[in-house]
């Protein structure tokens, strides 16, 4: 295509990049609907022309709450999405992406070879804090789905268009996933110019510009594209490419001619897109190709001044408040009275220095001195200075070529010496973030791989216990300094992720060493505050940010996490020596929900959601990583940081003693097990595609033979092989059978019996139940699949995950015991707050008395049979101040708690006589199965009628899932971390308590 001429000169090096396209976008997904989310999915709009791999284009998912990308293993590559319908040069890409999250806000980025191309958010704005968007601020589309979404809507783009931006978000309407969306035409328009440097008609254009094209997309140009003439001859250039594929610069091989008009035409015929129809160049901006666009230039009769050298140069600091200015130019001015502007929060007069003729440097004296710290704008006015040759043409200050741009620059003068109190200040950020200051003669308390913390001596503290008096100083290094120095700096106070730091350090001294450490903070059980109405400080935790602070009665709530690169990560903690654990009633957080107090009646326990937890980073100064189980206690002195929305200590000296998990005696000989386990989404390697779900999706077979196996090792060596077990969140029977057959495979002394009966859960998972070769008689009835919630003019399912009842004989030795089992799995907790709260709290509660229906039918009938109800109520001992969907179950409540509730007039509860739940007479620190949000808390649970009460000897929660370190998770190999909740086991003893004694057969 490319035939030389003698007029222009083309650089190869453009060639590699003309055929690349950007035009990329995400053009419609769906999150949230109402109801258990399904068909959750994203599209993607690529260009047909786009040359890269599908491969290589990736949908990465943020969670808000961290701001980081959510389960990795749902990055999706273009390569595996549905391939569907193409319009105007493009083609339309989707796939379903179950577990979505639902927002406020959470987000998607489109990542093309490593570089993101887009990053959206919903419900909100995120900046990433790691994944490939890291450091960037997500777009808000503006528009989100909420709990009253149908099913089958989605958020989609709309307009004609062939570029991101010339389409609109809309609001939920009927999904097109792999169709042009409702209201879109895609296009394939001709290229046009957005911009030219010079601009047109430009005068005074120095002859060494160099000429800048931008065009609307990416373009093929031929030899003929551009032709430059300056004063009627042709000239010669070199074309390059510029920022991206379609910018190109031109520059002259030799000056454009001195004071000649120069005319730059871009040659329609022989400019066009790369899409599908090679549209050629829209000149004229008239929606058609074709036309040419022309631009001209006037060249400068001789070279433009500029200026060389100031003195302060720009961005200098120190300045001293009584400063001179030296302004260096390359060829000789004239400078006016009015050439000058100095602005220091305010105009600074001139005593001397202007006006000035003839001189190619100039020294200017302010009148008076300037305040510390304040920065200075120095403004030289073009059309004030002009130089002394040809036309006598204006400054060229900005260096770009054409005459009449100022020169401007800034410097900061010395500021004052600051503490460390007041720019911390009293608020959750610094009053004077972004500003810089010195400080001097504070003390170095720890130093880290990136910087140092340094705090006020005692002697200076200002006795303010709402200010703190420590700083993280960040140097990208630990820099020279050590423990104990007292040292001078300079630096700039920022927010790093709302974390108070201080940046742009420079000017640091070492004035002395082994100084000693200021006070100590001492947390304990009274600092910080355990009662969010009397906190210690007026904002808990950020009063003592980047302090000394001592832990000597600390214990881990949760394991450690584990994170890429860091599988030995923070645990949560707290100073009060107890584990915080989840309390009755309605979270401090939502007592200002509209509506919720409109019951006078209605007298919730209140929880406080336990704000005396931080984190511990153990390695964040160097000490060596360690896994921490939850319930590890240790002592430790370091510093308070704040890191990915949480403060953190990070400890200097730490002594941690470990948490061991105690293995449960085995069962005697005269007793039945009963036990349950949550299997945390338990699929087997079929991939169904009625089930929209992804990890239900992407289950592999050696994964689903891995967790097989090591469901099999943790019932056979951790529960002790019960006789019966009720599993919840597990896919079919196909599933419950593989682990059967792996137990019985791996030990011959044991037998079991896999049952399951398919439910109505849109993500696939169900009851299903173990039983060993001593449970015999087997009758397993589904209950309650076809029950209805009607709420807001709707019919639904109520039970997603139908009650499973087993009656059973179980034979020990020579007894037996008849038994009834319920295995339940209620409405996960997920929205109980949010915009469709309403429908889910009444669904807890019509599904706690449905429940609690079945147990009285099971009981009346049987009431001598053990009955024991048993599994996942996803809800604890006690109300949450919504509906206590237990005490609904086991027939105890108490009315003026709870929101929602069975009356005894309208609501009859049917339970007589109540149930006992095993939880109740738990010690209390063992009165959990799970951890939500750091808070540990009982949501598994068994019910007991009086019989079974009767021959109950032990229950017990088994230990090793919800403690064990996160890196264990999908470390199949092992029986950490099996799942995210601990199993829960009752024994029912059958010789009678005057018996026991010859339990072991002696007289």
């Amino acid at each position: 295509m490319l035939n030389q001429k003698s007029s222009i000169l083309y650089l190869l090096l453009i060639f590699p990049f003309i055929s690349f396209s950007q035009e990329m976008w995400i053009n419609e997904f769906h999150y949230d609907n109402a109801g258990a989310d399904a068909g959750e999915f994203v599209e993607v709009v690529v260009e047909d022309t786009f040359a890269g791999a599908l491969a290589d284009i990736e949908v990465v998912f943020y969670n808000g709450n961290n701001s980081n990308v959510y389960d990795s293993g749902n990055i999706k590559t273009l390569d595996t999405f549905t391939v569907g319908q193409s319009q105007g040069g493009f083609t339309i890409y989707s796939r379903l992406t179950p577990g979505m999250q639902n927002g406020a806000p959470d987000g998607l980025a489109l990542v093309n070879a490593g570089t993101v191309v887009q990053f959206l958010s919903y419900e909100g704005s995120i900046t990433a804090a790691g994944g490939p968007a890291v450091g960037m601020t997500s777009t808000d589309v503006g528009v989100f789905e909420a709990g009253s979404t149908q099913i089958g809507e989605s958020l989609q783009l709309s307009g004609t268009g062939s570029h991101p931006g010339d389409f609109i978000w809309q609001i939920p309407a009927a999904a097109t996933m792999g169709l042009v969306n409702n209201g879109q035409l895609l296009v394939d328009e001709s290229p046009t110019v957005l911009a030219v440097f010079p601009a047109d008609t430009s005068v005074a254009v120095a002859s060494s510009v160099v000429i800048d094209i931008q065009f609307s997309e990416t373009v093929d140009v031929t030899v003929n594209a551009f032709v430059i003439d300056c004063g009627g001859s042709n000239q010669t250039f070199t074309l390059d490419v510029g920022s991206d594929p379609s910018n190109y610069v031109l520059t002259g091989t030799q000056p454009w001619p001195a004071s000649a008009l120069c005319q730059v035409t871009l040659i329609a015929s022989e400019i066009t897109d790369i899409g599908a129809f090679s549209n050629q160049l829209d000149g004229n901006g008239d929606g058609t190709g074709g036309d040419d666009f022309v631009f001209s230039f006037t060249v400068a009769s001789d070279d433009l001044a500029q200026v060389t050298t100031t003195t302060p140069a720009d961005n200098a600091v120190l300045v001293a408040q009584n400063f001179t200015l030296d302004l260096n130019f390359s060829e000789n001015v004239d400078l006016s009275l009015n050439a000058v502007d100095i602005n220091c929060a305010g105009n600074v007069a001139i005593a001397s220095g202007l006006p000035a003729s003839n001189v190619n440097m100039v020294t200017i004296t302010p009148a008076s001195s300037v305040a510390e710290g304040t920065v200075c704008t120095v403004t030289l006015l073009a059309n004030e200075i002009t130089d002394l040759d040809g036309d006598h043409d204006f400054l060229d200050g900005d260096a770009d070529g054409i005459a009449g741009g100022d020169f401007v620059f800034t410097f900061t003068i010395i500021e004052a010496v600051s503490e460390i109190f007041t720019v911390q200040g009293n608020g959750l950020a610094s009053p004077v973030e972004n500003s810089f200051f010195r400080f001097q003669n504070n003390v170095v308390t720890a130093v880290s791989a990136s910087g140092f913390f340094m705090q006020t001596p005692d002697a200076r503290d200002d006795g303010d216990i709402d200010t703190s008096n420590g700083i993280f100083v960040f140097t990208g290094s630990g820099g020279s300094v050590s423990v104990g120095d007292l040292v001078d700096l300079r630096g700039q106070v920022v927010e790093f992720f709302d974390f108070t730091e201080l940046s742009s350090v420079s000017n640091i001294v070492v004035t002395a060493n082994n100084q000693p450490m200021p006070t100590i903070i001492e947390f304990d059980a009274n600092t910080p505050s355990q009662d969010p109405l009397l906190p210690s400080c007026a904002i808990e935790f950020e009063c003592y940010e980047g302090m000394l602070i001592h832990v000597a009665n600390g214990i881990a709530n949760t394991g450690s996490q584990a994170f890429n690169g860091d599988p030995d990560a923070e645990a949560v903690v707290s100073a009060v020596g107890v584990r915080s654990m989840r309390e009755p009633g309605v979270e401090l957080s939502r007592i200002n929900e509209p509506g919720l107090f409109d019951d006078p009646n209605y007298n919730p326990d209140i929880f406080d959601e336990n704000p005396e937890l931080f984190e511990l980073d153990v390695d964040a100064l160097g000490l060596p990583a360690m896994e921490i189980n939850g319930g590890a206690t240790f002592s430790a002195t370091g510093v308070l940081a704040y890191q990915f929305n949480d403060y953190e200590l990070w400890p200097k000296q730490l002594s941690m003693t470990a948490r061991e998990f105690t293995p449960i005696r085995p069962q005697f000989t005269s007793e039945i097990t009963i036990a349950t386990q949550n299997m945390f989404r338990f699929f087997d390697d079929v991939d169904d595609p009625n089930i929209d779900d992804f990890q239900e999706d992407t289950t592999t077979t050696q994964t689903f033979n891995d967790r097989s196996a090591q469901a099999a090792l943790y019932f056979r060596t951790v529960m002790k092989a019960p006789d019966i077990i009720v599993l919840v969140e597990i896919e079919n029977l196909v599933a419950v059978q593989a682990i059967a057959d792996k137990i019985n495979a791996d030990d011959a002394n044991l037998n079991y019996s896999a049952h399951l009966v398919e439910g109505n859960d849109f993500g696939g998972i169900d009851i299903g139940l173990l039983t060993k070769q001593t449970v015999g008689n087997i009758t397993v009835t589904q209950l309650g699949a076809n029950e209805v919630l009607q709420f807001g003019g709707t019919n639904r399912k109520l039970h997603d995950r139908p009650p499973l009842w087993i009656n059973a004989t179980v034979t020990v030795g020579s007894l037996v015991q008849q038994v009834n089992v319920l295995g339940v799995h209620m409405r996960s907790r997920s929205g109980i707050t949010g915009s469709d709260r309403d429908r889910i709290r009444h669904k807890h509660l019509e599904q706690a008395l449905s429940v609690g229906q079945m147990v009285q039918d099971i009981q009346t009938a049987a009431p001598n049979i053990p009955l024991i109800v048993i599994g996942d109520f996803n809800d604890f001992e006690f109300s949450d101040g919504y509906a206590d969907v237990v005490g609904e179950t086991k027939g105890v409540i108490v009315a003026e708690k709870n929101l929602l509730h069975s009356d005894g007039v309208t609501i009859i509860n049917p339970v007589n006589p109540p149930l006992s739940n095993v939880v109740d007479s738990m010690a209390t620190e063992e009165k959990y199965s799970f951890i939500f949000r750091g808070i540990i808390q009982a949501l598994d649970h068994a019910l007991l009628n009086d019989a079974a009460v009767a021959l109950l000897s032990e229950s017990k929660y088994i230990r090793g899932n919800t403690d064990a370190p996160r890196k264990f998770n999908g470390d199949f190999s092992q029986v950490l971390a099996m799942s995210d909740h601990d199993g829960l086991m009752i024994n029912l003893e059958l010789i009678s308590a005057g018996d026991l004694i010859f339990r072991h057969g002696f007289e």
